[in-house]
């Protein structure tokens, strides 16, 4: 996960990402792990160990927190065939394709805006990934 920090003085334009301080001795790491819950307010990482860079200066948190991920995110697709032969010259194909066959649910990820007064939770509890999506076939050759 990459945390930033909107800071308008440190490059002269009206609004530039960049990182926050990290303090000296205190894990980016939530205590227990990454928490979600359904009313949005799981907590991913600490948010007490990051602190406002001062003005004119970059912050010195890491690009990517190394101990922090985002929610997992897979599916599995998958596809089943059938041709039948009716005679030598036709060909009946019957095709089912899957995504996501588990129907897996992918969560989005926290706030990682230093200045959102979400930072470090869940905004909103939403499904990033399509649900289960099956399409069918059937092919004719001659």
């Amino acid at each position: 996960m990459a945390v930033s920090y909107t800071n308008v003085a440190n490059s002269g334009s009206s609004r530039t990402l960049s990182r926050p301080n990290i303090i000296p001795g205190v894990s980016a790491k939530a205590p227990g792990g990454s928490q979600i819950e359904l009313d949005g307010t799981g907590v991913y990482f600490n948010k007490a160990a990051f602190a406002a860079t001062p003005t004119y200066s970059y912050g010195n948190a890491p690009r990517y927190l190394p101990d922090v991920n985002a929610p997992t995110a897979w599916n599995l697709d998958s596809m089943l065939k059938k041709s039948t032969h009716l005679s030598e010259r036709y060909l009946l194909s019957f095709r089912a394709e899957f995504f996501n066959t588990l129907n897996n649910v992918t969560l989005s990820g926290p706030t990682t805006s230093f200045t959102s007064s979400t930072f470090g939770q869940e905004a909103t509890l939403s499904q990033t990934n399509t649900p289960r999506n099956i399409q069918l076939s059937l092919r004719f050759t001659f």
